[in-house]
């Protein structure tokens, strides 16, 4: 079994985007877990 691990935005919704983005992969998480904001520009910068 291989265990994958996530960085929430939770607790870092302060972060811009690609700021949070780059912190996930420089700490070494496998991935994100985000709820997209409800404003359309700010959901664009994580896709």
């Amino acid at each position: 079994m291989v265990l994958k691990y996530l960085y929430p935005y939770w607790g870092s919704e302060q972060m811009l985007a690609e700021k949070f983005m780059n912190e996930s992969v420089l700490t070494g998480f496998d991935g994100i877990e985000v709820n997209f904001p409800q404003e359309k520009s700010a959901s664009e910068k994580f896709k």
